[in-house]
């Protein structure tokens, strides 16, 4: 009998084991392995890994179906709390508690998780908690904190030879620096990112150091753009040197899509479609814009994942607002907003709500405007009662020496929250932020920029009609009448030689100042005559010899323009006679399909000399670039070789 009862335990315990070893799941999110995950009632490491995984990936979808698969992963690991599962565990949990925002729970959790992983002295996780740690004081703004935890578990990552995850640690650095505003030390870790996908052949790497690439070539050339948009004289260079950087961004751009399409990985090709949307917004690539836009909320749909699905709304709000559409763009707003708002995700919150309040204020809604400013402001006011620490390069400082000495960095403070997000700067709404302030001052300088050159246009045309009244009552008025008296004079025989002559000077320079008040030669034989008649009157007047090469330019602009290009031409002239001290020059002026290219140089003392006397004495160079640049062209000052001076006019050619 008892044999009997053995026998009969041994077939109930291996049909329990057997049912159990059945329960197999995958760490896709899907209704099907969550519900096998829920029935776990034991768990293998492997088992482990999967449920943490799928806990994971659901913080992006449903922030109550992350928390309950934690808490399922806790409860099956609480008898053995030092073991590798129960610290995955309390890392899982600490993950939903972050995700909804109970921050004081999540620190407790990867306290204990943390103590439990140094007695066990299991580097690897040591590492993923110190990344976590980082994450988690970062989305509170503890900058100076974070670093400090991602650089000690790169330093271990480093030690043990885990290449992708160190790669992976030195995004989230970049990303630091980048939140600093120092691009320098971002680009110094955006290369270890690039070099170490290169060693390993990691594409998804490959995606992440070119997409951050892209993002630092961007603000650079906004950065640029705003330190110098203030120098009018040379701004068609710092528009060349702006494009220049989104070129480089653009092409980096590219890259990283089409090594996500390749790999076929959705996540990174969404974060770099959304973050190129903002690209091409601020290089007026509107129709590239829309596409990628659409592209990225499509495969955010099917992708599920409701971090980037925010993100593609509010990038598509963005586009219609900057095209006009402003019912779209609130739609596509307002939709963000909600979202962010229902999964608790408040930096995404942050950032729906700046963009709704651009749009309020351009379509002067002031009341939803005060409202999202007020929603804003108090983010921020939250924010603000955390401690900052933002000493990020003290704190690098404090790391390498740590290196040198070989010991890890400690922290006085060990309490964190975690976070695990490899794509922080591709996908991440820290980013978009960034992004955000950055491009809403790029475009209120722009803005601002465009109502000074209307502002100029109207001048210069109200001063060009100021000019001709005054060159025409001077002809038609004092003209006429020194001329009468001219006749007079001479009929009458008691007159003087030297009168005459008195008078005939007199009406001479009349005419003279009628002529430089308003070129009356340039509305009856056209722009190339008058030009070439600038150029005959200087070698008349002057010792300075003219070479030119003039293609006929008339009809190839508008009469509003050709006004403009005659007076910085014989502004160029006059600047030479004045103040070059040359003995030559030259004027160069060819077509081609789009633009009139013109050059002026001369063989003077130089640019430098000339730069000088037109900020100190006049305003000269400073008015033929706002002439041209109101015409809609390019105007560039610079050295020429050997010596003297070099002045390129752009202008494109009527359609």
């Amino acid at each position: 009998m008892n044999t009997l009862v053995l026998f009969l335990l041994f077939i109930v315990s291996s049909s329990v084991s057997f049912t159990q070893q059945t329960i197999t799941f995958s760490d896709q999110p899907t209704k099907s392995n969550f519900d096998k995950a829920m029935l776990l009632e034991d768990l293998t490491d492997a088992q482990m890994d999967t449920l943490y995984s799928l806990s994971e990936k659901y913080s992006f979808l449903s922030v109550d179906s992350c928390v309950l698969l934690a808490n399922k992963a806790f409860a099956l690991t609480s008898s053995n709390p030092k073991s590798h599962s129960h610290i995955k565990a309390l890392t899982a949990q600490a993950d939903g508690f972050r995700h909804i925002s109970q921050h004081e729970e999540s620190l407790a959790k990867l306290s204990s998780a943390l103590t439990y992983a140094i007695e066990l002295d299991d580097k690897e996780l040591l590492a993923e908690i110190y990344n976590l740690q980082g994450s988690n004081h970062l989305s509170i703004g503890e900058s100076g904190v974070a670093i400090a935890l991602f650089l000690k578990g790169a330093y271990i990552l480093e030690e043990l030879g885990e290449l992708e995850e160190l790669g992976d640690e030195y995004c989230n650095i970049s990303g630091l620096f980048f939140d600093q505003n120092d691009l320098v030390k971002s680009q110094e870790y955006i290369s270890k990112v690039k070099s170490i996908a290169e060693t390993i052949d990691n594409n998804r790497l490959r995606v992440e150091g070119s997409g951050l690439q892209a993002i630092n070539w961007m603000t650079r050339g906004i950065h640029y753009y705003m330190e110098n948009a203030t120098d009018s004289i040379n701004m068609s260079a710092t528009m060349d040197t702006l494009y220049h950087y989104f070129n480089k961004s653009e092409k980096e751009f590219d890259r990283a899509v089409g090594i996500a399409k390749h790999i076929k990985n959705k996540t990174l090709k969404i974060s770099v479609l959304n973050n190129n949307v903002a690209l091409m917004l601020n290089m007026e690539k509107f129709d590239k814009a829309e596409k990628l836009s659409l592209e990225a909320h499509k495969t955010a749909a099917e992708l599920g994942n409701i971090n980037l699905i925010i993100q593609s709304k509010s990038n598509l709000g963005s586009y219609y607002r900057r095209t006009g559409n402003f019912k779209l763009a609130k739609q596509y707003g307002v939709q963000s907003l909600e979202l962010a708002k229902k999964h608790k995700l408040e930096r995404k919150e942050y950032v729906a709500l700046n963009a709704l309040y651009m749009l309020y204020k351009e379509t002067e809604d002031w009341e939803n405007a005060t409202k999202s400013l007020d929603q804003m402001r108090s983010y921020e006011a939250r924010l603000a009662k955390t401690e900052r620490v933002t000493s990020i390069s003290e704190a690098e400082t404090k790391y390498q020496t740590a290196l040198k000495e070989n010991t890890i960095l400690e922290l006085e403070n060990s309490n964190a929250k975690i976070y695990r997000q490899k794509n922080l700067i591709l996908g991440g709404s820290l980013l978009s932020a960034i992004l955000l302030f950055i491009g809403n001052r790029f475009w209120k300088m722009r803005r601002e920029r465009n109502d000074k050159m209307e502002l100029a246009k109207a001048l210069l045309y109200t001063q060009e009609e100021e000019r001709k009244r005054i060159a025409q009552d001077l002809h038609d008025g004092i003209g006429q009448s020194l001329l009468l008296i001219k006749k007079q004079m001479e009929a009458n025989q008691n007159t003087s030689l030297e009168n005459q002559s008195m008078i005939s000077d007199t009406l001479e320079e009349v005419r003279s100042i009628s002529k430089g008040l308003h070129p009356f030669q340039l509305e009856k034989f056209g722009l190339t005559s008058s030009i070439n008649d600038i150029i005959e009157k200087i070698e008349k007047s002057t010792d300075i010899f003219i070479t030119k090469d003039i293609s006929d330019i008339d009809g190839q602009i508008s009469k509003d323009s050709e006004i403009h290009l005659y007076r910085v031409i014989q502004e160029a002239f006059n600047n030479i006679l004045k103040h070059s001290e040359a003995t030559a020059a030259k004027i160069d002026i060819n077509l081609d399909q789009k633009d009139i290219n013109i050059s002026i140089r001369d063989n003077g003392k130089g640019f430098d000399h000339e730069l000088t006397i037109s900020k100190t004495r006049s305003l000269g160079l400073k008015t033929m670039n706002e002439r041209i640049l109101a015409i809609g062209g390019k105007f560039n000052i610079s050295k020429n070789t050997p010596k003297g001076t070099l002045l390129k006019i752009t202008i494109p050619r009527k359609n």
